[in-house]
């Protein structure tokens, strides 16, 4: 299902509105201006990438979080004769060159590359979120790029070694919010997440965290109820489901309870696989909070499916 992709100079347009540009190898930098550059005005669809190269993913959850602006801002951007090369050659440029690279950053680059060129800033307010759940998703849309997985062995040890804990037992956690580089497993950002909405309370975060860290935190994520899919060897999750938005996605494939946890952001009912989520992990998304299909992230061995409404 995933190749390999081998980077060739793009193709150069007669179009008055693109720019020639040296080749550049794909993994020299976060965004490729001439991968965007024939996607966006040759409707290049952008290559398949397997799920065994953090960089890469993380590099196309950055280029995501790029176009997902750029058509805010340009609806219909591979059609809208508003856009040029310079504009996009302009912010990808300053976009690359922070540490790390979030929707708040790209928002900020875009309105700087249309200041400098002269055009008018398209930058407008985002639709308020008018229920519980859509507040969740916004608040997870809005960290996207934020966070870094503390992954394997440190996944093992259960919470010990991530920063969640220190900022949990702060005095004021929701009045501090952790930083974009604050090291998190993937639970603790649904949690984080829950908890800045009103879902769950800073107490109970404490009592989940108060023993067996994993199983504190199923417990919390069970209170109204949950609904487990197994694996039946035939379908391999490609199935009907009732998952909602918001709804929290917890993959086993071990004997704990859980092995990695998402959040609902564009649910599927005809086929779990194709379910868009925000996860924080390598697979997917590069090692930091991103929008993923999950189908990318059933890696074998997975033996259920659980989901529940937070």
């Amino acid at each position: 299902m995933h190749g390999h992709h081998v980077f060739s100079c793009p193709f150069i347009s007669a179009d008055r509105r693109r720019r020639r540009f040296p080749c550049a190898r794909r993994s020299e930098i976060p965004i490729s201006e001439p991968e965007l550059d024939t996607h966006v005005f040759e409707g290049v669809k952008l290559p398949p990438l397997g799920q065994h190269e953090p960089k890469k993913l993380l590099d196309r959850e950055h280029t995501h979080l790029f176009l997902a602006e750029l058509e805010r801002r340009y609806p219909n951007y591979q059609h809208n004769a508003t856009l040029t090369s310079p504009f996009l050659a302009a912010s990808i440029t300053a976009i690359n060159l922070h540490p790390r690279i979030t929707r708040a950053v790209v928002t900020h680059e875009l309105s700087q590359a249309e200041a400098v060129l002269g055009m008018a800033n398209t930058d407008h307010p985002r639709p308020v979120p008018a229920t519980q759940v859509e507040r969740l998703i916004d608040w997870l849309e809005a960290h996207r790029g934020d966070f870094t997985w503390q992954g394997e062995p440190e996944q093992n040890q259960l919470g010990g070694i991530s920063d969640y804990q220190a900022w949990l037992n702060g005095p004021t956690p929701l009045a501090n919010p952790p930083g974009p580089d604050t090291r998190l497993i993937c639970w603790e950002v649904v949690l984080l997440a829950a908890a800045n909405v009103g879902i769950y309370s800073v107490a109970q975060l404490r009592t989940a965290y108060a023993g067996n860290k994993l199983a504190g935190t199923f417990a919390l994520f069970s209170t109204h109820g949950r609904v487990d899919i197994q694996n039946n060897g035939r379908s391999g999750f490609a199935v009907a489901n009732q998952i909602q938005a918001g709804d929290a996605i917890m993959i086993k494939s071990t004997a704990a309870d859980f092995d990695h946890v998402v959040v609902a952001a564009s649910p599927d009912p005809a086929n779990l696989r194709n379910i868009e989520v925000l996860s924080l992990w390598n697979r997917g998304t590069g090692g930091v909070l991103g929008r993923t299909l999950l189908d990318n992230l059933i890696i074998d061995g997975v033996t259920a499916i659980r989901h529940a409404r937070l």
